[in-house]
Order: C-alpha cells, then sequence, then structure tokens
C-alpha cells in the first residue's frame, strides 16, 4: 500500500472538490482555503461555517484582499424596536470596482447575499473584458449553507417526586401477594402520607440542538437530542387500609416467612425511597418569540421519543397499627429485590426562555418522560 502525502496550504495554492474551487489566501492571520466563487479581473471568495455561523465574503483585485462586511444590529427609538444595517461592502465597492465606465454606481445592489455578490463581481469583470482591459469572467457553483443555527445547553434538573401512595404503597403492597390467586373484586385502598420527606432530588440536564428561525423571526422550529440524569432518596411514612387482602391472601418477607393480613388492618409503611433514572431523548419543537426592549422572550413546546433506565430500591419495613405498640411484621423490598426498568415511550415538554444576548440565554423547561423533571439550563448559540 502506498504511503499517504499529506498536503498543506503552505504547499498547494489551489484545491478542486468535485466542482468546487477553493484557492489559498490568508484569513485572519492564518492561511487557508477559501471558495472561489467568481473569477477574473476581480475574485469573490466565500468562507462559510456549516451550519455554525454567518458566512463571509472576501473581493481580491490585482494586490488587493479585503473582507466584505455587512453590519446589521438591533436599535430601540421611542420604544420600538427595529433593525438598522450598514452596506459597507458597497463602499469597498466603490473603491475596488469603479475603474470600469460601464460598471456604475447605479448597478450595485445593497443585498448581502452570495448570489447578489456573484452577479455585481461578474458583471464588473464582463465589463473589464468588453473595453479590452480584463480577463474572461468565470462564474463557479458554490455549496449551499445550512440556514440553522446551533445550540448547546446546561443545567440541574429536580425529579417530580411522585406520591407514595401511588408509586411505594399500592404496588408494592398488592406486588407481593402470594398463595391463592383468587381476586374478589377490585381492591381498594385509603392510604396517606403521613410525614415522608426527600433528602436528595437533584440531577443534570445536557441539550444539543439546530433551531431554524421563520416568519421574520417571530417563530422557530427545530430538532434536539438531550440526556437527563436525576436522582431521589426520600425517607417514607405512609400508612392506611386496603381490602387487597384477605384471610386467603398473604405476603412473603425476603427471608420467606409468609403471613397474613386480615382485611382492613391498619398497616404501616416505613423506609427509604431511592431512584436512579437516566433518559435519553430526541425530540421536535416548535416556538414562539417575544420581543422588548431590553431582551427577548420564548416560549416553546416540543415532542420526542427517549430511552429510559430507572434503577428503584424500595426497602420498607411493613407493621400493623391496630394495636397499642405497632406490631413490626418484617421487611420488604419493591419486587423481592433492586429493579431495573427499561424502555422507549414518547415524551413531550414545555419551556419559557430568555436571552439577554443573541449568544446567551437560561430557560427553564418542565419534561415529561417516565417521571416529571424540572430542568433550569444555560443556552449558547453559535
Amino acid at each position: 500500500m502506498a504511503k499517504a502525502i499529506r498536503y498543506s496550504a503552505a504547499t498547494v495554492k489551489q484545491l478542486r472538490v468535485g466542482s468546487l474551487i477553493y484557492d489559498r489566501n490568508e484569513v485572519d492571520d492564518k492561511m487557508i482555503f477559501i471558495q472561489k466563487v467568481v473569477g477574473g479581473s476581480a475574485t469573490l471568495y466565500t468562507l462559510e461555517h456549516k451550519p455554525l455561523g454567518k458566512t463571509r465574503y472576501f473581493l481580491k483585485t490585482g494586490n488587493a484582499f479585503e473582507e466584505l462586511v455587512y453590519t446589521k444590529e438591533e436599535v430601540v427609538n421611542n420604544g420600538q424596536r427595529y433593525q438598522q444595517t450598514d452596506p459597507k461592502f458597497l463602499k469597498t465597492f466603490a473603491r475596488l470596482l469603479s475603474d470600469c465606465n460601464e460598471f456604475t454606481n447605479s448597478k450595485w445592489e445593497a443585498a448581502f447575499t452570495t448570489k447578489t455578490l456573484a452577479k455585481m463581481v461578474d458583471a464588473y469583470n464582463r465589463c473589464k473584458q468588453q473595453d479590452g482591459s480584463g480577463i474572461q469572467s468565470v462564474v463557479y457553483p458554490v455549496s449551499a449553507k445550512i440556514p440553522a443555527k446551533f445550540f448547546i445547553r446546561l443545567g440541574i434538573n429536580s425529579a417530580l417526586v411522585p406520591s407514595p401512595v401511588v408509586r411505594e404503597t399500592k404496588e408494592l403492597y398488592t406486588r407481593h401477594i402470594v398463595g391463592d390467586s383468587r381476586v374478589f373484586g377490585t381492591p381498594t385502598y385509603a392510604f396517606e402520607d403521613q410525614g415522608s420527606r426527600t433528602s436528595t432530588n437533584l440531577g443534570w440536564t445536557a441539550t444539543a440542538g439546530l433551531e431554524q428561525k421563520i416568519l421574520g423571526g417571530r417563530y422557530a422550529w427545530g430538532g434536539q437530542l438531550s440526556y437527563s440524569s436525576s436522582y431521589y432518596k426520600r425517607q417514607l411514612l405512609t400508612g392506611g387500609t386496603t381490602d387487597a387482602y384477605t384471610d386467603q391472601y398473604n405476603y412473603m418477607t425476603p427471608q420467606n416467612y409468609e403471613l397474613s393480613i386480615p382485611s382492613q388492618q391498619p398497616v404501616r409503611f416505613d423506609g427509604i425511597v431511592k431512584e436512579q433514572t437516566s433518559i435519553a431523548e430526541l425530540s421536535i419543537f416548535a416556538r414562539k418569540y417575544l420581543f422588548t426592549n431590553q431582551s427577548i422572550w420564548y416560549l416553546g413546546i416540543g415532542l420526542g421519543y427517549g430511552l429510559v433506565q430507572s434503577d428503584y430500591t424500595s426497602s420498607i419495613k411493613l407493621s400493623t397499627t391496630d394495636k397499642t405498640a405497632p406490631v413490626y411484621l418484617g421487611e420488604i423490598v419493591r419486587y423481592a429485590q433492586p429493579h431495573t426498568i427499561r424502555r422507549g415511550q414518547l415524551g413531550g415538554f414545555g419551556e419559557v426562555g430568555w436571552q439577554k444576548s443573541p449568544k446567551f440565554g437560561v430557560v427553564a423547561q418542565f419534561n415529561w418522560l417516565y417521571t416529571g423533571l424540572l430542568n433550569l439550563q444555560v443556552n449558547h448559540y453559535f
């Protein structure tokens, strides 16, 4: 196998990639290859950062090599917000492309696009060629720029801890029934929280996505990939009664002690609940932007599909409470051992965002997929 040969901008003057032409030029004190759009007496180049940044344009005539600049900024006047533009590139054209009598200022357009700039430079080259002082003009193919903004987010989350009545008592109580499998009607429950408290409830969320604004920037749509890790730990204390157990129904402890609880026997659950959940979600979203004099707000909704893995343990002590002193009946664990839940499912989210600058902002989001997550994240747009 032949050894690969490496070339650099210091040794190669021009590259061809398919139908695209790249010339060597110095930009920002670095020798790089930039794409040629028009060749001739004047040469137009473009430097694109797809899809993360703005397109830059450069004009070369003789020994001159200058960047074409078009500035745009938001200003507020009498409470009204509007865009203030400055087509500085027209002054560059007037200075470098004014030596052809046929190519007058009346032909210069203010639109700062690849198509318009190429048309103007090509017209100048044709003018120079017609009066015999220039060379043939050539318009080259250009690569298409993806009109989207890339963003990343990083922040913290807090899980919406489910009710102990629903998650740790009803399900745990019924899933440990053994013995007779007959069911006499639908079980009823009367459990209530008697002082459960959460000692830890914190996680983190990272998001990367693409956003495309539409309708003058008032709306946007896009897609994103997010990963969330959440953890909570809670001291559970709840109790009540149920008719899920009759004299024919029993439960079994991890030590294989089979115990029977009469119907409507008051019971109490006391123990530690822990859950570590990881969620990877791919979603699409839509946003509505609201502009103020000082900043930008937006409201958003999204729909996605995610993969969930949740490691859950719930070591619960079960006691009867109908006597003077509660009678300890033993310790049971949900599903008889630490339980791992893996599933894929649909989810959704709503969000409120705020941007002080075009690049940075914060967003508060409520996401529901397997469990509810409240997220607070910092945005960075490229």
